[in-house]
């Protein structure tokens, strides 16, 4: 028999997705056959269905033999959790808020780079600091970071190393749940990502996400300049073999509706500075539909071609600038528990490759006084 105790970080989940954790390569109808035989149970429960909550502190019992434990991908107390497992709990796939990335809506959660020898926690936030992300906010549920150009979210094939990989180095050793990254950005798109400790954390920061209560602002540097200021609707239309989207005016076949909410704050020459705010959440959306509106963002060539051109500038100037979590349609157990967040901005600053282009090209932001 082995018992596990459920930690902090753990608290909030159901048991059947606790299990899962616990042994990854189980199947679902036999975690539901050993609940219903008592084989596992829940310490002070009778015969559990796996739709319990579980609470910090509650004990787990496994009447399995080791040879069982180890044919489902179990480790022992305190042994290492498969990357699978460690996934946000109810989370495989990414919250379905914006998609300024290179992937497809609702691919599955990857951790990407991880080392095989554990970093103390020292090494591991060294770690951060020599990819240049920048720690903006953390707590006991969450942990908010600026990320550079260049570095990825999630992993992918490559096996470069993502922010997911480094926060996965920093998650509390045992336990199966793991930090993560709630959302994603472009590998070259530099700005606010924000990250879940907790069970309770990652669940909060999808809902909110998924329910758009957070306000999400980036800021673009653009060749050209806006025909107006507000919001502007178009059709969005992916095509998944070549990752490239195309924006309409008027609706097409297999385009869907968007909207996005552009800002000019400042001009130099043929140039704006451009706040843009989601409405809806797409892939490329921002990019795409400024280049369409004849404003393509310096550096991306994949939407801009030769208008997006600029000296030593390789890849998208676009920052996730701005979070402003809005009270207005949280639950009131959110409120409760996360009063903390209500009303507040995170602001990441400009990445210095973004800021030596303005400075050469001669802005002054509006915002910035003078």
């Amino acid at each position: 028999m082995e018992a596990r105790r459920v930690q902090p970080g753990e608290a909030g989940q159901k048991l059947l997705r606790y299990l899962h954790k616990v042994l990854p390569e189980a199947p679902e109808s036999f975690l539901y056959k050993m609940l219903r035989k008592k084989n596992i149970v829940l310490a002070g429960h009778g015969k559990c269905s796996g739709a319990e909550v579980l609470s910090a502190g509650d004990e787990v019992k496994f009447f399995l033999s080791a040879e069982t434990f180890e044919k489902f991908g179990g480790k022992a107390e305190g042994g290492a959790i498969s990357q699978e497992a460690a996934a946000p709990d109810g989370i495989l796939r990414f919250a379905q808020d914006d998609r300024e990335e290179d992937s497809e809506k609702g691919k599955e959660f990857s951790f990407g780079s991880c080392h095989s020898e554990e970093r103390s926690d020292e090494e591991s936030r060294e770690a951060l600091q020599k990819h240049n992300v920048l720690v903006l906010y953390e707590d006991e549920d969450f942990f908010f970071v600026s990320k550079p150009p260049g570095l990825l979210v999630q992993g992918d094939r490559s096996g470069e190393e993502s922010l997911a990989g480094l926060l996965l180095e920093l998650s509390e050793a045992g336990s199966t749940t793991k930090w993560a990254p709630m959302h994603r950005l472009d590998r070259n798109t530099s700005g606010l990502v924000l990250c879940g400790k907790t069970v309770r954390g990652q669940q909060f920061l999808a809902n909110v996400l998924k329910e758009r209560t957070v306000r999400k602002e980036y800021l673009a540097l653009v060749r050209g300049h806006l025909p107006k200021e507000g919001s502007f609707r178009a059709w969005h239309r992916k095509n998944a073999k070549t990752n490239t989207v195309q924006i309409f005016d008027r609706e097409m076949p297999g385009a869907v509706p968007i909207e996005t909410i552009f800002t000019e704050l400042a001009r130099a020459g043929a140039y704006s500075l451009v706040r843009a705010e989601l409405v809806t959440g797409r892939s490329h959306q921002i990019r795409a539909h400024l280049a369409h509106l004849g404003c393509p963002i310096l550096g991306d060539a994949k939407y801009g071609g030769l208008d997006a051109r600029f000296p030593k500038v390789h890849s998208q100037l676009l920052h996730a600038e701005r979070v402003i979590f809005q009270i207005e349609g949280w639950t009131e157990d959110a409120e409760r528990a996360f009063a903390r967040l209500a009303g507040k901005a995170f602001t990441a600053p400009v990445p210095e490759s973004m800021k030596g282009v303005l400075d050469q090209i001669g802005f002054r932001r509006k915002d910035e006084g003078k």
